[in-house]
């Protein structure tokens, strides 16, 4: 893999710090892209293994980083974590952040992926009404199902491990 080169100027600037953009930077520089790559990211974290979450729900986090920093730093690929992209101008190639940075660019790659969906009935905002979305997600369910009946809503992929992970935390816990 390369990494950035002295006097290439060309910016490519990836909004999203999960898995899409971290593909996207780690191909760019095996194809041998001097330019800037910047990885921005709303998140606190390093692009991470959502699949774990519903998994393995007392996660640490830095147990399901895709890569340390250490790897951003060898290959030359800045990320910005805790910023969120407000405004893209695309005549003008420049992306504007919530605490007023204005980032130009030549290439820009919109990965932010989705969010949950939140079910519009009476009591969401329940405080024990859970979402799973990030590793603190995970933990704050974690902790509130032990010793708890549980009801999982969505029969995606990781409602039915999320489930799996309830049940065999249940069997663990009173065997």
């Amino acid at each position: 893999m390369g990494t950035a080169v002295p006097g290439v100027n060309r910016t490519i600037l990836l909004l999203g710090g999960g898995a899409a953009s971290l593909i996207c930077a780690e191909t760019l520089r095996q194809e041998n892209f001097g330019g800037r790559i910047i990885m921005v990211s709303r998140d606190d974290l390093l692009p991470y293994d959502k699949t774990r979450l519903s998994k393995v729900m007392n996660v640490l986090s830095d147990t399901i980083v895709l890569r340390r920093m250490e790897f951003f730093h060898q290959y030359g690929i800045e990320v910005w974590l805790q910023k969120e992209a407000v405004s893209v101008d695309t005549e003008k190639k420049t992306v504007t952040f919530d605490n007023g940075l204005v980032q130009s660019y030549d290439q820009l790659l919109l990965s932010t992926g989705c969010r949950a969906k939140v079910l519009d009935v009476p009591g969401t905002n329940l405080s024990n009404i859970k979402m799973l979305e990030t590793p603190e997600d995970a933990r704050q369910i974690h902790a509130a199902c032990l010793g708890s009946n549980v009801v999982l809503v969505g029969t995606s992929f990781v409602g039915t491990v999320a489930a799996l992970c309830k049940m065999s935390l249940c069997f663990n816990t009173f065997s």
